[in-house]
């Protein structure tokens, strides 16, 4: 398993009337999960119920109906990004406790966020580098080139925009679906120019990079 809350098997909990199935291991959602069932404990093991059949009966007194009873949950996770960890999703204390902060950190409140992938440290130098440096020859233009005390320190001297195209470029050299748009029906990739993106040219469900979003941020520090 690549989490350690992951080492013990999902367990089938109990049946809630026709057709549904709960079990006593916590949903992730980064993980696929697939309820199969079978006729015996070797199997074969179905997804669908397209394989149900019935025993004609041979005697006059009546017939025998086989039924699948034996149920399995089958979880499929895709390996951990390398340098990202796994934050869990769950409730959590958003806001300033102190009160001294600005309009928009108060009051302070509980905020459900999904679990998600994030970068173990900042980025450094190096990465900021090398993806844009490949941006760069993909029709992509940044504003600032960005520095650092060192190759493996966290880059600073950039701007927001930049940062945004970053991640699509990022994303793009890796073959992933980048997050950023220019319009909102998410055809043309941000790689050029400043654009205020409203969050409909986001593309939230796409597999690429993106900044985390504040109540993410919060979440994970």
């Amino acid at each position: 398993a690549v989490w350690t809350a992951w080492a013990q098997a999902p367990v089938i909990q109990s049946f809630h009337g026709p057709g549904r199935l709960a079990w006593t291991q916590a949903a992730n959602s980064n993980s696929i999960f697939r309820v199969e069932w079978a006729a015996q404990p070797g199997g074969p093991w179905y997804r669908t119920f397209d394989n149900l059949v019935t025993l004609d009966g041979h005697q006059e007194t009546g017939f025998v109906a086989a039924v699948p009873m034996l149920y399995r949950v089958v979880v499929e996770t895709n390996p951990p990004p390398a340098g990202m960890v796994w934050v869990e999703a769950g409730d959590f204390v958003m806001g300033d406790p102190h009160g001294l902060g600005e309009a928009d950190e108060q009051p302070v409140h509980t905020n459900f966020v999904g679990g998600f992938w994030m970068d173990a440290t900042e980025v450094t130098l190096a990465k900021w580098a090398e993806v844009r440096s490949w941006a760069l020859g993909c029709g992509y233009a940044f504003d600032y080139a960005g520095s650092a005390k060192a190759t493996n320190h966290p880059v600073s001297g950039l701007n927001w925009y930049d940062c945004l195209k970053w991640c699509n470029a990022r994303s793009e050299l890796e073959g992933l679906t980048p997050c950023y748009y220019i319009d909102p029906i998410h055809f043309n990739r941000y790689r050029t120019g400043q654009f205020n993106l409203s969050n409909s040219w986001v593309r939230w469900t796409a597999n690429g990079y993106r900044l985390p979003t504040e109540a993410e941020w919060e979440k994970a520090a």
